[in-house]
């Protein structure tokens, strides 16, 4: 019988199984620093993405601190800017704004970095506008029955009828909103707050009718242009002095129209004590070889069926009040333009029309009266804030 050796069997086996195992030892030592420099790398893209968004948040900072200085002009189709990061922070210095398209908005990149990881981010803004509402009284605005605000666009529909609305009709008042039965508007309502922070109240009755929605806003500013105290104040002063009365026949800085007359005026500055339209009386406004303002320190009363008839549009042609004389629109009169008379009240008789704008202390809307908000003066008055419109991750 023979007998096989087999002592040394085992050290090869044994052999193999350290092999094994340090082969499994290598390949988890490989996948652990995989994950190690993955988890690491992923660290270091977040963190560049945060650095890049906070460029971003940086670069609308220093914007909307450059408009509210005048150091910052948004013009053309490129804007050259200087922001740098600020310590703790690592972005790309921000040099250019970029006008998009034909457009008012601007773009921007915003790139971060966080050891050889960089992320960057493109965003697009706007500036917000000045005025948000068409018909916004500061201390009230009621609408009796029937009374209405739509909304239209001069540039696209420059005589339109309610059918035209785009549903951009929005009211607001920082002291009440009050609403009848039949009233109409095709459009929100923002409900600010007075000077004492007590928020603004909406009261109605009847069945009015609002499109949009009713909510509560932040106070807004019953006087952004600075009638008193401020840019405004100042432009009433230099008319005052230096204006266009003279080539328009206007004598004692104030017009009086008698029943039937008509007077025209046309692209100029015209510093006003009194407006006085009588029955059937038109105040003509030609404004197609630029813009027509009124700088109105006293009020003004255009009688029933009078009008202020505009030629050109309605951007073109504004009516800025520092008083707080009264501002009336009578019976069938038609205004086309902006009325900004934050300390006076502004009333619409019976079956007045409004195409344009009515900002002032208190407006009051009587039966059937209309004010058509014409959105292209959005673009006209731009406030010193602006809004983030998209932002995206630019991949490479």
């Amino acid at each position: 019988m023979t007998y096989n050796n087999e002592k040394g069997f085992v050290l090869p086996v044994g052999l193999m199984f350290l092999a094994i195992l340090a082969l499994l030892g290598t390949t988890a030592v490989i996948i652990t620093t995989t994950d190690l420099k993955i988890g690491t790398n992923y660290k270091l893209s977040e963190q560049a993405f945060y650095d890049a968004e906070a460029g971003g948040q940086y670069a609308i900072a220093m914007i909307e601190d450059g408009l509210a200085n005048d150091t910052l002009s948004l013009s053309g189709s490129s804007v050259t800017v200087n922001y740098t990061a600020p310590a703790g922070f690592s972005f790309d210095t921000i040099t250019t704004l970029t006008q998009v398209g034909t457009t008012s908005n601007y773009s921007f990149q915003a790139t971060g970095h966080s050891g050889n990881a960089s992320s960057t981010i493109e965003l697009v803004f706007a500036r917000d506008s000045l005025f948000q509402y068409g018909a916004f009284g500061d201390k009230k605005l009621d609408m009796k029955s029937n009374g209405a605000v739509y909304s239209y666009d001069s540039s696209v529909t420059p005589s339109p009828v309610p059918a035209d609305s785009t549903s951009e009709g929005d009211v607001g008042s920082n002291g009440e909103v009050r609403v009848h039965n039949g009233t109409y508007i095709d459009g929100d309502v923002g409900l600010g707050e007075d000077d004492t922070g007590t928020e603004a109240v909406y009261t109605a009755t009847g069945t009015p009718t609002v499109t949009g929605q009713v909510a509560d806003v932040p106070r807004v500013d019953p006087d952004p242009l600075g009638a008193i105290g401020g840019d405004l104040a100042a432009d009433f002063v230099t008319y005052s002095v230096t204006n266009d009365n003279t080539s328009a026949g206007i004598t004692g800085n104030t017009i009086s129209l008698g029943n039937g007359d008509s007077m025209t005026l046309t692209a100029g500055n015209y510093y006003l004590a009194s407006i006085e339209l009588k029955n059937g009386s038109t105040l003509n406004i030609d404004a197609s070889s630029g813009e027509v303002n009124i700088y109105l320190t006293g009020g003004l009363d255009a009688k029933n069926g009078s009008s202020i008839n505009l030629t050109g549009n309605p951007p073109d042609f504004t009516i800025f009040s520092n008083s707080t004389d009264l501002i009336d629109f009578k019976h069938g009169s038609t205004f086309k333009g902006t009325v900004y008379a934050p300390y006076a009240n502004v009333v619409l008789k019976h079956s007045a029309d409004v195409y344009g704008m009515i900002w002032a202390s208190e407006v009051d809307i009587k039966n059937s009266g209309e004010v058509y908000f014409d959105t292209a003066l959005k673009d006209k008055w731009l406030s010193d804030t602006v809004d983030i419109v998209s932002w995206r991750e630019v991949l490479n």
